[in-house]
């Protein structure tokens, strides 16, 4: 079991749209500076975006002396059709100036499908990274 102070931690923000959990999380502040070196998964299951928007906000475009940056933030999008994908050149311009600190991948469910032919969700999305 990964613990808190584990250099291999996951911390995983999953949106349902009402609450976002997330751990090592007191109050408004997220405290990631006692993990080393962190994958932050962000699921957007279809909905509450904001939450996943703001922090990434804030994390790549805006300028703190306090914010280094130096994990990997990794967003998952679920939606149903391409035309839902909200803040997408936000998404695209993060990737631009964080190669190496942010990935999106999006599951479009009524336009893509798996290798079985099946609509494409987020656990297959993810499913498809397994081996990383």
């Amino acid at each position: 079991m990964l613990m808190p102070n584990d250099p291999n931690a996951i911390i995983i923000m999953v949106s349902t749209g009402s609450v976002s959990p997330t751990i090592f999380c007191l109050g408004n502040q997220l405290f990631l500076e006692k993990l080393l070196k962190p994958i932050i998964l962000q699921l957007g299951t279809g909905t509450g975006i904001a939450p996943f928007r703001s922090f990434l906000w804030k994390t790549f475009f805006e300028k703190h002396d306090d914010n280094k940056f130096n994990r990997l933030a990794w967003l998952f999008l679920d939606v149903p059709t391409t035309s839902s994908l909200l803040y997408k050149d936000e998404f695209e311009k993060m990737k631009e100036k964080a190669p190496e600190n942010f990935r999106v991948d999006y599951a479009v469910s009524r336009e893509q499908t798996n290798e079985k032919g099946e609509k494409m969700y987020i656990q297959t999305r993810m499913a498809q990274y397994a081996e990383l």
